[in-house]
């Protein structure tokens, strides 16, 4: 398994609330062995913000004035304009995120830094948003380690076990309850179901050719067809138990020019994928560059199509695994 595959989060995060009346902070820190000018990069530059961060960004945000930040993750593309209102590297970066104020503190320590953060939440969503929070921490100080894991955010990290956990030890943690319009959205048995079936096809499936034997296991575990739609990076699940949206990271922000349809590239994409010489990642990126806009996965019929923006296709079968 890749080290992505394998992550599970960390327990090394201090995190805490202040309470001035109905406006709540998230107080969240973690020491990095990495000296202050490494993470205050990692905070600030946009190539940076892109391997580990909730957003992207539109400029270096070292410096105070306008800049846009694109949230990543969520079920449609959100871009805000925001402020930065305080740049001091390495020691101190202010500016607001979402319409709530966020701060970063470095403070330098004797084998690395110890990094602070300050963000206004919503009470009800604070567990949630700590909860992501310490997953980014954790795909942060492996990107800083030099073993970048891809970063986790939104839709794509709720569907950890891990962040399960986090999220209900926060609640517990600030004596609160999510909203109630979330309770029932978190989990259902659909999502347990599709979790638990991922879990143990990631653990089988061979780096190598790996991808049948994925495909098996949730064909087993009742799921029917796996739909993505690109640059979204929005993947929907049908299955037995019910239709599930799985929003990961897209792969563009703003305006882009749609690639031509090219086959040869897509069958490039999906050789390097089934050599195990690219992460799913880098697969789906190859296969947008190669014009590819819709797949789909039949568990049933064992095919994968490539469909491209004017109705260009591409099927490709794939062979019984036993997992």
């Amino acid at each position: 398994m890749s080290r992505r595959e394998q992550y599970v989060p960390s327990t090394r995060t201090s995190a805490k609330i202040r309470k001035e009346g109905d406006k709540w902070t998230l107080v969240l820190v973690r020491d990095l062995s990495h000296p202050p000018a490494k993470v205050w990069r990692a905070l600030t530059e946009p190539e940076h913000l892109r391997e580990w961060s909730p957003f992207d960004a539109d400029r270096n945000l070292g410096a105070v004035g306008a800049a846009k930040l694109t949230t990543v993750g969520a079920p449609s593309l959100h871009v805000s304009e925001t402020q930065v209102k305080r740049a001091e590297a390495p020691k101190v970066l202010e500016m607001s995120f979402g319409g709530r104020d966020l701060r970063w503190e470095l403070e330098p320590l004797d084998n690395g830094t110890r990094l602070t953060l300050w963000h206004n939440i919503d009470r009800g969503f604070i567990a949630m948003g700590a909860a992501g929070w310490h997953i980014s921490f954790d795909v942060l100080d492996q990107f800083l380690s030099g073993e970048p894991i891809g970063r986790i955010v939104g839709a794509e990290a709720m569907r950890f076990d891990g962040w399960q956990k986090l999220n209900t030890a926060y609640a517990k943690q600030f004596e609160i309850e999510p909203p109630a319009e979330l309770q029932s959205t978190i989990t259902s048995p659909a999502i347990e179901n599709l979790n638990a079936a991922q879990k143990r096809a990631f653990a089988l499936r061979p780096k190598v050719g790996g991808f049948p034997v994925l495909a098996e296991v949730l064909r087993q575990a009742g799921v029917q067809r796996n739909i993505w739609e690109l640059p979204s990076a929005q993947s929907v699940y049908l299955t037995e138990l019910g239709p599930i949206v799985q929003q990961g990271a897209p792969l563009i922000s703003g305006i882009a020019a749609v690639p031509a349809f090219d086959e040869l590239a897509v069958v490039r994409a999906i050789r390097a994928d089934q050599a195990g010489e690219t992460s799913f990642p880098e697969f789906l990126r190859g296969i947008w560059t190669a014009g590819v806009v819709h797949y789909e996965v039949d568990f049933a019929l064992r095919t994968v199509t490539y469909s491209g923006v004017s109705g260009e296709r591409y099927i490709e079968a794939y062979p019984v695994a036993v997992p």
